[in-house]
């Protein structure tokens, strides 16, 4: 279902052979969903000092909540 929603929405691209690829707006997405991750790890360890082996589940949770306002 999720591969299909992502080839509905033109973020990938799958092959006769089975493969799935990114497309150029999947890249852009993919990027994006990366680097908020990344900022949100390191709020959360500079800025609230969480262990560094915390961050990255609590990040997992938060990417999806924070706006495009506060990624700016």
């Amino acid at each position: 279902m999720a591969l299909r929603r992502l080839k509905r929405d033109g973020l990938v691209s799958m092959h006769a052979d089975g493969r799935v690829g990114l497309t150029t707006a999947g890249r852009t997405v993919a990027l994006r969903t990366m680097m908020r991750h990344h900022l949100i790890e390191r709020m959360l360890a500079e800025v609230f000092g969480m262990k560094w082996y915390q961050v990255h589940e609590e990040a997992e949770q938060l990417e999806h909540v924070v706006s495009a306002e506060f990624e700016a």
